[in-house]
């Protein structure tokens, strides 16, 4: 695998094939996902995309990883596939990268992960809009802002609207005041808004 990986060449894709998709070895389909990772051409992408069917947390891990290096656009395409894995640690490494990848246009893609079950893929997936931007990126937060049953989770897409700087975003800060609780939200809003002013 690693003599493959050494050639540089985009036809060695079609020798690490069994290796990602065959080997029963997880050592073997680690080291494939290494050496996709380097390889050039659109081939190694769409393989290593297949790899993220494998059954072992692990290789599915590094498959991610290697996605988020690569710079062809359509790595995003096995990135919003990884969304929908069961574990969260998944979705979490995919949204992040996403959130660096996407432009502004594409984010709506990332706001379906803000009804995730899990508050970890939530705050992730804020992270990654606020790194993505744009106006359908502050709409979410703000909804969030507005309506996530998780206080930090609204603290945190206050912060971000904050850092944003975008004036759109201050009536849905300020209506989230009534109500919001003294210790967190509060004065993460109300930060927000100063920053927002600020600019």
């Amino acid at each position: 695998v690693r003599a493959l990986a050494a050639t540089g060449l985009a036809e060695a894709t079609t020798y690490l094939r069994p290796a990602l998709l065959e080997d029963r070895d997880r050592s073997v389909r680690l080291e494939a996902t290494s050496a996709l990772r380097l390889l050039p051409g659109e081939g190694a992408v769409d393989l290593l995309g297949e790899g993220l069917g494998d059954r072992d947390l692990k290789v599915r891990k590094a498959v991610v990883e290697a996605l988020s290096r690569r710079s062809e656009k359509s790595a995003n395409q096995s990135l919003l596939k990884a969304l929908k894995d069961r574990k969260s640690e998944i979705r979490i490494m995919a949204v992040l990268a996403l959130g660096s990848r996407l432009d502004a246009g594409e984010t709506p893609t990332l706001v379906r992960q803000l009804e995730d079950r899990n508050a970890a893929v939530r705050e992730a997936t804020i992270y990654a809009l606020g790194a993505a931007g744009g106006e359908a990126a502050v709409s979410a937060l703000a909804d969030v802002v507005a309506g996530d049953y998780d206080k930090r989770t609204r603290a945190l897409a206050s912060d971000l609207l904050g850092g944003m700087g975008t004036r759109a975003a201050i009536p849905g800060l300020v209506s989230s005041l009534d109500g919001a609780d003294k210790k967190i939200l509060r004065p993460s809003l109300e930060a927000a808004i100063r920053k927002i002013i600020e600019r």
